[in-house]
């Protein structure tokens, strides 16, 4: 038998009938070759294939969308079939892509009512021939030469799957399974970092005096690898997706869809050169890989100086805490006033105050800080440049705001002194927060 492309397997289905189903398929163009089963059991496979005339003709027919050499991807017209660059196999259609038309198009052809009983108005011939029996089942045939190149160059040896295997699942499984392999490629690579990560944390875990901190840093790398992970799919995704767009059947609702998630507002600061868009191919402003790595670098050092800054700043906040504690449990001094009431109860609480003001300051400062690095970051879109500026904000507010509690619940343990502060805290800001909104409400 030949190379087919589909399967069709017959079940005790009389040789009229199986010469019906030849002829009607030979109709529509499709190469039909049967072979009986050796067995004498009564099945019989029909291997189905097609030429290029038939495929373009109904490629042409739904509107199937091909990337051509130059170009967005665009509807198939049989005219412009040399301005498609062929596969290796010399066709212009994919083996998916072949396979896919070729379903279509048995799945389509319609059973005459007259021809045999139990037709019904507008049913196909497959779906009558399935209902009643007579076929046992149908599915796409493999080609051995590409799965065995499969096999050689896909395997637990080889995780990293370069862009030109990922086109070659493309070309021949079809967008889902290739989406599929291009994400387990991109989830191993970061795996790679996290198993670097966790191999520092195993080697430090042997000093019991680091666990609680080494808890800490575990659940915060976590977080930041998920979120890195995540996004580098999504990059690699939109990528993949805007490339193979050719597979879409005139399904605008989904082109759309991605069109959406590629086509985003570039920022009116942006500066930078008109170029060719790395994904889409259109010319647009852009920039230097160089340029926006040294502009990362740099905002990444300056952020870096700024946080040890503030805690720099916070452990002479707990220094100053230390001395007027000692200060106020010293019984021989000899300024007695500040331990009368109510005056004591000021005098205890003035760190408290002095921690929150200068934590609202350092937020701030940071605030402004932040918006002229990613200002400086020179991101071309919106979303972009919204991301970076509330990734900084994010960062610095939660260890500004929690990395205290975090301190003195893991490395000074002091249960007591925890609960204290997050009770000062909550009220301190709650009456700061009052006499703010009191400001604004008279300006």
């Amino acid at each position: 038998m030949g190379s087919g492309l589909i399967a069709l397997v017959f079940s005790q289905a009389p040789v009229t009938l199986r010469k019906y189903v030849q002829r009607m398929l030979e109709s529509e163009g499709i190469i039909v070759e049967m072979e009986a089963s050796p067995d004498d059991d009564g099945i019989v496979v029909a291997e189905l294939s097609a030429d290029f005339a038939v495929l373009a003709s109904h490629a042409e027919k739904i509107g199937l969308k091909k990337r051509p050499r130059e170009g967005p991807p665009r509807p198939f017209q049989i005219q412009d079939n040399d301005s498609y660059e062929p596969d290796a196999t010399g066709h212009i259609f994919s083996e998916s892509e072949r396979l896919m038309l070729l379903w279509q198009i048995i799945h389509e052809i319609q059973a005459n009512e007259n021809d045999f009983e139990g037709f019904e108005p507008h049913q196909t011939l497959m779906a009558w021939l399935k209902k009643n029996g007579h076929l046992e089942d149908y599915f796409p045939l493999h080609n051995a030469e590409t799965v065995d190149g499969f096999l050689r160059d896909v395997s637990i040896t080889r995780p990293w799957l370069s862009d030109d295997i990922i086109e070659r699942l493309h070309d021949y499984f079809g967008d889902r399974i290739a989406l599929y392999f291009a994400f387990l490629s991109t989830y191993t690579t970061c795996l790679v970092t996290y198993s670097f990560f966790g191999a520092i944390m195993f080697g430090l875990s042997f000093m019991p005096e680091l666990k609680p901190i080494l808890s800490l840093a575990v659940a915060m790398f976590s977080s930041w690898w998920s979120t890195w992970t995540l996004q580098r799919w999504y990059q690699k995704n939109v990528r993949l997706i805007f490339d193979w767009r050719g597979i879409i059947l005139g399904d605008r609702t989904d082109e759309l869809l991605f069109e959406k998630r590629l086509v985003e507002d570039i920022r009116l600061e942006f500066i930078g050169e008109m170029g060719q868009d790395e994904i889409t191919g259109k010319e647009r402003p852009v920039t230097s890989p160089e340029d926006a790595s040294q502009r990362g670098r740099f905002s990444f050092i300056v952020m870096g100086l700024y946080f040890i800054f503030a805690a720099g700043v916070i452990f002479s906040l707990f220094a100053f805490e230390d001395v007027v504690k000692a200060w106020a449990a010293d019984e021989d001094d000899e300024f007695v006033f500040y331990k009368v009431f109510p005056l004591d109860l000021v005098f205890q609480n003035i760190p408290m105050v002095v921690f929150i003001v200068t934590m609202m300051v350092l937020n701030f400062l940071f605030g402004k800080l932040a918006g002229k690095l990613t200002y400086y970051e020179n991101h071309l879109l919106k979303r972009d440049h919204s991301n970076s500026l509330t990734g900084k904000l994010t960062a610095f507010q939660f260890l500004n705001t929690f990395g205290v509690f975090l301190y003195i619940a893991f490395i000074r343990k002091d249960a007591g002194v925890l609960q204290t502060r997050v009770q000062n805290l909550v009220v301190i800001e709650l009456i700061i927060g009052n006499i703010q909104e009191v400001i604004a409400s008279h300006k």
